[in-house]
């Protein structure tokens, strides 16, 4: 069975964040994640912060969205005037994206 780890921050600069993040969520993880899921508020340069966690990951799948008020983490809900962001790391789940035609109705 796979182990779950999350990391939630408030650093406004993009790259110290996303150190962060990974930092403190590895720390609570047994081995190597196999997927991560990074959410972050509209404050941030999303670019930049998921572009370095997934650099700091070294090829982790990674998914992830965005929120305009704060962040979900094990300790609750996360924000800051500045922004807030978090990391789940999780191991020993695949984990991969599927995709299928929706056609003219959506329904």
């Amino acid at each position: 069975m796979g182990k779950f780890a999350t990391s939630a921050t408030k650093i406004t600069n993009a790259r110290a964040a996303a150190e962060d993040l990974v930092s403190c969520a590895r720390e609570e993880l047994d081995g190597q994640p196999s997927f991560g899921l990074l959410f972050a508020t509209s404050q941030y340069d999303t670019e930049a912060l998921a572009s370095h966690v997934s650099e700091l990951l070294d090829g982790v799948p990674l998914w992830g969205g965005s929120s305009a008020n704060g962040v979900f983490q094990d300790a609750g809900w996360v924000t800051g005037e500045g922004g807030a962001a978090a990391l789940m790391l999780a191991t020993d789940r695949p984990a991969g994206v599927g995709v299928a035609a929706v056609g003219d109705d959506a329904v």
